[in-house]
């Protein structure tokens, strides 16, 4: 015969689980709104990642530093920027302005005299601009 008598016939999931489980498990986070103490760590992307993988600290770090290094020496601060444009009233007029005076690299339209435009550069290379009088003539003119 077999002794069966301790057992019963309840469900894994609703059986009671031991003092030692219990204990491990409240010692870990929950999946939803979980709360950390300590310093927690976690794996460092690349600071050109752009997905939703958590930011570290050094991401962050990585990803101003490369922002800075991109800035002139004298403007690599942002309290440097603020102080230079706080110092000019006109600002941010100024760069507007700017940057309506500018045509776009696609389709330019150009107003007033265009200089600084050289004849290879408009695929005219073999063209003068001499006046009549000082043109040479062909041989053919001049055997006329």
């Amino acid at each position: 015969m077999v002794d069966l008598a301790n057992v019963d016939n309840t469900a894994d999931v609703n059986k009671p689980i031991s003092n030692a489980t219990k204990t491990a498990l409240d010692l870990k986070a929950p999946l939803a709104n979980p709360t950390f103490t300590g310093t927690p760590t976690a794996p460092t992307a690349s600071s050109s990642n752009n997905t939703t993988q958590l930011a570290t600290t050094a991401f962050v770090q990585t990803a101003i530093n490369d922002l800075v290094g991109g800035a002139p020496t004298l403007l690599n601060t942002l309290n440097e920027l603020a102080a230079a444009i706080n110092n000019d009233a006109t600002f941010a007029a100024d760069v507007a302005t700017s940057i309506g005076t500018k045509a776009p690299l696609n389709n330019p339209t150009f107003t007033g005299t265009v200089s600084g435009i050289s004849k290879e550069m408009v695929d005219l290379a073999n063209v003068d601009n001499t006046s009549d009088v000082n043109k040479p003539i062909s041989n053919a003119t001049k055997t006329a």
